[in-house]
């Protein structure tokens, strides 16, 4: 005998079975990709239940509503909230990072962004020759920063207006990717700015020098007494143990108390994206604003993220 479902029974299937594997992302690349959509699996759920209780089949109906309640809990801290009172406009920094794409040819997009936001710190991912050479001519005002051109998805560019010291490439493991760092100070406390950009989860090699990058970088992060500002694509949604590694104890995500901010793909409409581009801010770190921008021609969009320091 075929085992048949019903359309309203593929909901509680694909939300149900999908949100499981997720949490066994730690351990196999595959399934670590099932756990980046815990949104759209909980959305699911929550259609299915809401269409058991319209059936009155009250107990599919509950069983669901706990499931929701016991794995949206890391969604709770980006419920939004109001900003952080008592700010000082002329201690804010601004900070907006663009993943460009490299097969992006929108050049004159991402300048108009950049001009609109005047950020005071620019990070841009996936910078060719092409894009370094716009960037070049047309970009003014940053007298600090750092290009890494790539001929793959992995070039890497910061710019700043404020004085970084100690501005150094960094290639953290296998990988050999480029990350940056830099520190700064604000108001006599000291800070350390990272970019990065890891490599996408997508197969056990790829997956593995994710993790490996992000662990070292946490690593470097746990060594450094300074407040911190880590900025970039992770390929890791903020529900992932990626992610978490990431984060550690001392940071958070900027996003937290504005919402989720769904990035990539950009083509897609907005509940069927995933966040990957972030801005983790150390936890003392006041957040007066958190957005994801208008498209500018690549698969990510951008983030602009006002900091009160």
């Amino acid at each position: 005998m075929i085992f048949k479902t019903t359309f309203v029974d593929r909901l509680f299937l694909y939300g149900g079975i999908t949100l499981f594997l997720g949490l066994f992302g730690r351990w196999h690349w595959f399934l670590d990709i099932f756990s980046h959509f815990r949104v759209q699996q909980l959305i699911l759920l929550a259609v299915f239940a809401a269409l058991m209780a319209l059936r009155k089949k009250w107990g599919r109906a509950a069983m669901t509503v706990l499931l929701i309640a016991v794995f949206g809990v890391p969604l709770l801290p980006y419920v939004p909230r109001g900003n952080p009172s008592g700010g000082v406009p002329d201690r804010s920094l601004s900070v907006l990072y663009i993943n460009v794409n490299f097969y992006n040819k929108k050049f004159s997009q991402v300048l108009g962004l950049v001009r609109d936001k005047d950020p005071d710190v620019l990070v841009l991912s996936e910078i060719n020759e092409p894009w370094d050479e716009a960037l070049r001519r047309d970009l003014r005002g940053y007298p600090f920063g750092k290009v890494s051109i790539r001929q793959d998805n992995f070039g890497l560019a910061l710019f700043s207006k404020i004085p970084l010291q100690n501005l150094e490439m960094w290639s953290l493991g296998e990988a050999q990717v480029p990350s940056f760092r830099g520190e700064f100070s604000r108001e006599g406390k000291e800070y350390t700015l990272w970019a990065t950009h890891p490599l996408p989860p997508v197969g056990p090699e790829y997956w593995r020098m994710r993790n490996e990058q992000i662990r070292l970088l946490r690593e470097e992060l746990d060594l450094d007494p300074r407040a911190k500002i880590v900025v970039g694509d992770l390929n890791a949604a903020p529900w992932c143990f990626a992610f978490a590694v990431a984060k550690g104890r001392d940071l958070r995500d900027a996003a937290e108390g504005k919402g989720v901010h769904f990035s990539w793909p950009s083509f897609w409409p907005g509940l069927l994206r995933v966040p990957l581009d972030h801005v983790l801010v150390s936890r003392d770190i006041p957040v007066k604003e958190y957005r994801v921008q208008r498209d500018i021609g690549s698969d990510h969009l951008p983030v602009f993220v006002r900091l009160e320091i």
